[in-house]
């Protein structure tokens, strides 16, 4: 979206990130969509008489 094209993401240090660091990143996201994902879920009501 507007980057330069034929590059991958380069790091904050300005260097490609090592596979340690992109297996945390991958785990941060699969982790927050799960999180999002579920938070918008229905929920069933559980309280008497509803």
């Amino acid at each position: 979206m507007g980057g330069p094209r034929g590059t991958g993401h380069a790091g904050t240090e300005g260097r490609p990130h090592t596979a340690i660091e992109r297996a945390l990143i991958e785990k941060l996201i699969t982790l927050t969509l799960n999180d999002l994902f579920n938070g918008f879920q229905p929920r069933l009501c559980h309280y008497a008489g509803v």
